[in-house]
């Protein structure tokens, strides 16, 4: 790296006794590492004697405790190394504005003028270079790259590791291709660090190596300024296992393989063969021929599969074959986006390994998720637009990106949530393509990944994907099978996708696109296409006419909403969620005059909506005529995207207020009470799914099997027959226990004397839970997962426990409290020896924290849908209406099946150990509770009072204790 040869970088870390120097904290510990000629030339370390004293949570993070800086020199003492060696040079850290702040600090204490050089967040410089990494932790990115950081918290090693990640960076910042260095460059300059100085002078580096060298990247292609990653035949390197000979022989034997054959399999013989681990589970098999015999019948199945049979495997296997023998493509859908990942990246590489042919698999994901490369170069060409932080350092990062990515899937990609409003402009959308027509269509990343689909065998798609495949074209191929895993979220993720969802504030920024007075405004980009145009003066006229009349129709949409959010205060709302309030509207059962005066409102912006579309058709009709560039075409493309989404918008909100279809529908908004009408949405829901999936899916479909391992309640399908349309369906239905030994891995304790919800003392209740999640944490040094249906209660929870957690030295993380992603919360909880994760909804699923990280999950209450939420208020009605019971055929098997989810957080692996604890007594008492308790695996219920129960966790864990020792 000759570009960092000729300056002095010093990497600093400091550990303090709290993160704000301006409220008293100081340092307690001092890690430097100084680099010159590009390599780590000196260290220096010591710590700190403050005049404060340590917070314990302080001491259990660092493991510095007063002992360890009562005769440590102060800072005062130390200023002078701190100053000798930051003299000219370039200073480093890992969130640089938190060392930098202290050492400002120290230096304005002491009398000495600021320190004025650069300064680089090597935080910052990461995002920016590696915009892949899950996430930026200095303990994290260490491990990612292979940096050895063994003790995390204490300042030498924090400044060491900082110091070879930052020399990493800089060596990969260097092998970036001219072209792209030379674009970032200008983008730098909004960033909170000099990183445009380290990238000019990487460029200067950059040029001098090509003058001397003459050296080119072979794997780049550059294309209308842009350096892009050339699309190599075989990506990637898949792991490889030792097979002998033999085993190579046996797996030949799979291309005489037939359809008739195909139950003779024996998985053991083949992936048993691979995986040196394996282990042969009868559950696995099982579901293989199942899936083999619905597919060879020509009969949809339902599968319930429990954790850990390895069902992924034998799915994958069972697609892969079917496919060679019968020539049909298999369809494989997940619930989420990751699952496809993992399915493709961890489990697929195993299979194709023991397939003696060619399989060809495929992902495919919705058109949002791949970056457009001409909305992408239109925005990098946009002089006028305002500088801006996150969007900025989104471009640096999809500058380094291109020259790295083969498929353009935003997943790839850890944006920042100003990213990910960014990528909204540069998605690909099908209103606003070219197609063939677009200078980059063949290297188009949607239109490659649909054409590696029509070529491949098996295809992995998502639910999300596969209903919109069905309702608004097709994007995957014609098939006849499929594989539908976490099938137990079909139903939900139906409901959402047939439904509709309109919020102000997409209304709001779509209007204001047309008639905000700045440069970014759609009128003044084709103000600058008009004047170029024989009818200019004619096309000006007329989009002066629509932009008038989006300003009235504008002024009826905000009247509209504002009446919709006094008369949403003035009805009692349905539930409270957070923050947000449901309010259903009964269409006929509405008489409040605020209600005729909302339909007045609604009429008006109909009135205004119809013209405006009328002069928005005009206005494109003569568009057509016009001779125009590629880049003119783009901006008129983004016009007719822009105004076909917002009157598709105001033509729903006018006509459903208007008419409603009460016996198949309902509809709610969504308000907060303080806000007005700016946090305000309309939302409409089918009340049922079955006849869709049914004519759309299972009478289209040879064979559809889906599987979960939460699709069974009382034992029997018939809820999830009734919920899909399946129940006259041919339908083939197996179940196949867990191979966990439950019994004898965990411990099921429900809670005898905590205080009763339902005797409306909830702040009594929560008192009692947060003593005994306090206790239990104390037995289990943390180690704990806590599940609430409420985020009120998650909240009144938290703040009762988290400073006498704190006292404890035990973490306390907690969602919609803590920043952060599910996954984000899930990492930090596991990277702490010592600490209790409080979640709510998307907690009771979908989080894997196998081995000691977890060993005790607390449920707070069974996880039944609150009766008074507008969707399950205006189910129950249709339920009676045909006759059936709101509770025991919904409300009941929906909260069986979540509690069922939620349990199954704790045993994820053989070799796992802990306790589960209910702290909801109508699981005992009420007439249902038996149904929630039957519904897990065979593991007897303790009932017991709180203090007999702490002794058990106590032995329960010595016990664990001994027998690891032994082992």
């Amino acid at each position: 790296m000759e570009f960092l040869s000729k300056y002095k970088y010093v990497v600093v870390d400091f550990e303090t006794t709290g993160n704000r120097v301006k409220d008293g904290d100081q340092i307690i510990q001092i890690g430097l590492c100084v680099i010159e000629q590009g390599e780590i030339t000196e260290t220096f370390s010591s710590n700190v004697r403050p005049t404060v004293k340590i917070p314990a949570f302080i001491e259990q993070l660092t493991g510095i405790s007063e002992q360890d800086v009562a005769d440590a020199p102060s800072i005062e003492e130390l200023l002078p190394e701190l100053m000798k060696r930051l003299d000219n040079a370039c200073f480093v850290a890992h969130n640089v504005h938190f060392d930098l702040s202290f050492y400002q600090g120290i230096l304005e204490e002491h009398g000495y003028l600021p320190f004025k050089g650069p300064i680089i967040d090597t935080v910052e410089l990461s995002r920016i270079i590696w915009p892949e990494k899950e996430g930026y932790k200095l303990s994290q990115l260490s491990s990612d790259v292979g940096v050895i950081h063994e003790n995390p918290h204490q300042a030498d090693s924090d400044a060491m590791a900082a110091a070879q990640l930052f020399i990493q960076l800089c060596a990969e910042l260097e092998e970036l291709p001219l072209i792209t260095i030379q674009r970032m460059i200008p983008l730098a300059k909004t960033l909170h660090s000099d990183i445009d100085t380290l990238m000019r002078r990487a460029e200067s580096s950059k040029i001098l190596q090509q003058a001397l060298t003459n050296q080119q990247d072979h794997h780049i292609e550059v294309y209308r300024h842009l350096a892009l990653r050339k699309d190599p035949e075989n990506e990637g390197a898949t792991k490889q296992y030792h097979i002998s000979e033999e085993t190579h022989k046996a797996f030949k034997s799979l291309l005489q393989i037939t359809e008739e054959d195909l139950h003779t399999i024996k998985l053991q013989d083949y992936i048993g063969a691979v995986l040196p681990d394996y282990e042969v589970r009868k559950g696995q098999q099982l579901f293989f021929e199942h899936i083999i015999h619905c597919f060879r019948n020509g009969q949809h199945g339902l599968t319930e599969v429990g954790t850990g049979t390895g069902k992924t495997l034998a799915y994958l296997f069972a697609a892969a074959l079917w496919s060679y023998v019968s020539g049909e493509k298999v369809v494989i859908s997940t619930y989420t986006i990751p699952l496809q990942e993992q399915v493709m990246l961890k489990e697929w590489p195993i299979i194709k390994q023991v397939l003696p042919f060619s399989s060809r698999i495929s992902v495919i994901k919705g058109k949002q998720h791949y970056v457009c490369l001409s909305r992408l170069e239109q925005a990098f060409t946009n002089v006028v637009e305002e500088r801006n932080y996150d969007y900025d350092l989104t471009k640096l990062q999809l500058l380094v990106w291109l020259t790295r990515t083969t498929t353009g899937d935003v997943e790839e990609l850890n944006l920042t949530t100003g990213g990910r409003e960014f990528w909204k402009r540069i998605q690909t959308e099908g209103s606003s393509c070219f197609q063939r027509d677009c200078p980059w269509f063949k290297r188009c990343f949607y239109y490659k990944a649909k054409r590696d689909v029509q070529q491949a065998d098996v295809i992995i798609t998502n639910h999300s994907l596969l209903i919109s495949d069905e309702k608004f074209g097709h994007i995957l191929p014609p098939y006849h099978f499929a594989i539908v895993d976490e099938a137990h979220h079909l139903e939900q993720i139906a409901v959402e996708h047939l439904g509709i969802k309109m919020p102000y504030a997409l209304l709001h920024s779509l209007f204001q696109r047309f008639i905000t007075i700045d440069r970014q405004a759609l009128p003044y980009q084709l103000h600058a296409i008009f004047q170029l145009l024989i009818q200019g003066e004619e096309l000006e006229s007329r989009m002066n006419q629509l932009v008038d009349l989006l300003h009235e129709l504008k002024v009826a949409v905000d009247e509209l909403f504002t009446m919709l959010h006094l008369y949403c205060l003035e009805k009692p709302a349905n539930a409270l969620e957070g923050n947000k309030r449901l309010s259903r509207i009964v269409h006929d059962s509405e008489q409040d005059p605020l209600w005729e005066q909302t339909l007045q409102l609604a009429e008006l912006v109909q009135e205004t909506g119809l013209k405006a579309i009328s002069s928005f058709h005009k206005l494109n009709g003569q568009l057509e005529e016009c001779e125009i560039s590629q880049s003119q075409k783009q901006t008129i493309q983004d016009y007719r995207r822009t105004g076909e989404q917002l009157f598709e918008q105001v033509e729903w909100l006018a006509t459903h207020l208007l008419e409603a279809d009460l016996k198949n529908y309902v509809y709610w908004f969504e308000y907060e009470t303080q806000n007005n009408k700016h946090l305000m949405s309309f939302q409409i829901r089918p009340l049922s799914v079955s006849a869709y999936f049914k004519e759309s899916l299972f009478t289209k479909k040879e064979s559809i099997v889906l599987t979960s391992a939460t699709l069974q309640v009382k034992e029997s399908f018939k809820f999830y027959e009734s919920q899909l349309g399946l129940e006259e369906e041919d339908v083939s239905t197996l179940k196949v226990s867990s191979p966990f030994h439950y019994a004898e891995q965990a411990r099921l304790f429900i809670s005898e004397d905590i205080a009763s919800l339902s005797e409306g003392n909830e702040a009594g209740f929560i008192t009692e839970l947060a003593e005994s999640i306090l206790q239990v944490a104390q037995i289990t040094d943390g180690r704990m997962l806590v599940l609430f249906t409420s985020h009120r209660q998650l909240r009144m929870t938290h703040e009762k426990l988290k400073q006498a957690l704190s006292d404890q030295g035990i973490f306390l993380f907690a969602q919609g409290i803590d920043s952060g992603s599910r996954m984000k919360l899930t990492k930090n909880f596991q990277s702490q020896a010592k600490a209790v994760l409080l979640g709510t909804s998307s907690f009771w699923e979908g989080i894997d924290i196998p081995g000691e990280d977890l060993s005790c999950l607390v449920i707070v209450k069974l996880p039944f849908t609150p009766p008074n939420t507008p969707y399950y208020e205006a189910k129950a009605e249709e339920l009676k209406r045909d006759k059936k019971n709101p509770f025991k055929d919904y409300a009941l098997p929906q909260a069986v099946i979540r509690f069922k989810q939620g349990f199954g957080r704790l045993i994820r692996r053989q070799t796992d150990r802990g306790i589960v604890i209910l702290f909801d007594r109508r699981a005992i008492t009420a007439r249902y509770g038996r149904v929630f308790l039957d519904s897990l695996p065979a593991i007897p219920a303790e009932v017991l009072d709180k203090e007999k129960m702490l002794h058990e966790i106590k032995q329960w864990f010595l016990v664990v204790e001994e027998n690891k020792t032994k082992n």
